[in-house]
């Protein structure tokens, strides 16, 4: 009896224990915190969209020219120049084949003492010889000023998707010149109406951010995986 007893408190002891063991990947469906999240238009800095006209030699990108807009908030004039760049290669040898470079890119531009300095670049690349889909999401960026500080936070995300393979999802927000990085998988159906992916962790720079810049990151990424 007595060993009996004993074998039931040691069951109890080691289910308690494994309940509280926390997951090594950060994986957060909905919004964490007991603020309601806010909607993608909420807190929006509206920008003028700019064509490729309006841009000086300098500033005109390599490829083709996907987005361009002009902004003012806090720290001055900027603008944000949205790229995409492919080429191809041909291999040759045993195995002859084709290599598809794809290159997207988001740089940013402040106004200081009359000129426009490039401050900040995000750039994602993919060569490979199989097919592959390199895209931004969510209407490639969006500039919002969630923590009412008077400067712009600038979103961007992007996904990649090779082959077969479950797609890799990254959404990169820029405050100032600080960057936070989210990243993880694209949510997708295996069949008989499953689903698997969705999943991301927070770098650093967001886990210690505003609560409703954490909240306006996972509604966005909720957003693009479809998860309501």
């Amino acid at each position: 009896m007595k060993f009996i007893v004993g074998f039931l408190i040691l069951l109890l002891f080691n289910h308690n224990s494994f309940a509280q063991k926390k997951p090594t990947t950060y994986f957060q469906r909905k919004p964490e915190y007991a603020t309601a999240a806010k909607p993608e238009t909420a807190y929006q800095i509206k920008p003028v969209t700019l064509l490729a006209k309006d841009l000086t030699k300098s500033l005109i990108p390599k490829g083709k020219l996907l987005k361009a807009v002009k902004y003012r908030d806090l720290l001055g004039f900027q603008v944000l120049i949205a790229s995409r760049f492919d080429t191809t290669k041909r291999i040759t040898g045993e195995n002859s084949a084709d290599e598809n470079t794809s290159e997207i890119c988001v740089k940013h531009y402040r106004m200081v003492n009359g000129v426009l300095i490039q401050t900040w670049a995000v750039t994602e690349s993919k060569s490979d010889t199989y097919d592959f889909s390199l895209d931004f999401n969510n209407d490639i960026f969006s500039i919002t000023d969630l923590n009412n500080n008077g400067k712009g936070e600038v979103w961007i995300s992007c996904s990649l998707i090779v082959g077969t393979v479950k797609g890799e999802l990254k959404t990169i927000m820029y405050e100032d010149s600080i960057k936070h990085t989210m990243t993880g998988t694209l949510r997708s159906e295996i069949g008989s109406g499953m689903m698997q992916g969705g999943e991301f962790r927070f770098d650093k720079a967001f886990m210690t951010t505003n609560k409703e810049i954490k909240n306006y990151a996972i509604t966005r990424w909720n957003r693009i995986n479809g998860i309501k």
